[in-house]
């Protein structure tokens, strides 16, 4: 779920999600979605077929009935094709989560320090709930993690490959 009114600019200007069809979410919309587009596209079969859904449409949800207002431009990205967004209030009705989140996302202003801007954020988290049980991570952190996690992957198919060349060359070997 979203607050409509923050919810736009976050995922457009972050997220980088754009509508193909249809609009974005507003604060008064009630049982209103924005779907990802592999929602829209390919997840309901009809026959053979797969049946294509479009702003106007309904979707049942929880045994709610949701009207799509909205269809997102593909990203490429299949968790991000597999969104589908409402309002932050009727999430946590439907799904009975008041006040639990699974992450947050904050746009630090153009001249202020995002290292010093994070760490805030986690001393005032920490006070908040009174412990550590979260992380706060900006965009460079998480960039140097995959980096680091697509470095153990390289150095293992590194490994394999080595291993197979071995294997081959003792084959070759044998034949001889």
């Amino acid at each position: 779920g979203m607050v409509p009114s923050a919810g736009k600019k976050t995922f457009a200007d972050i997220s980088g999600f754009q509508i193909e069809s249809g609009r974005w979410l507003r604060n008064t919309d009630k049982y209103k979605i924005v779907i990802g587009n592999l929602i829209a596209r390919k997840t309901f079969k009809k026959g053979t077929e797969f049946k294509e859904l479009n702003p106007g449409d309904k979707l049942e949800i929880k045994n709610k009935e949701f009207k799509i207002i909205g269809v997102l431009k593909e990203t490429g990205n299949r968790q991000d094709d597999s969104s589908i967004i409402m309002t932050l209030d009727i999430a946590e009705e439907i799904f009975d989560m008041k006040d639990k989140y699974n992450y947050v996302v904050a746009k630090v202003e153009e001249g202020r320090d995002v290292n010093k801007v994070a760490e805030d954020i986690r001393k005032e988290l920490k006070k908040e709930r009174g412990e550590e049980n979260f992380i706060v991570l900006t965009t460079e952190q998480l960039a140097e993690t995959v980096s680091s996690i697509l470095g153990v992957i390289s150095l293992v198919l590194v490994g394999i490959g080595g291993i197979s060349l071995l294997v081959g060359g003792v084959g070759i070997m044998n034949t001889m």
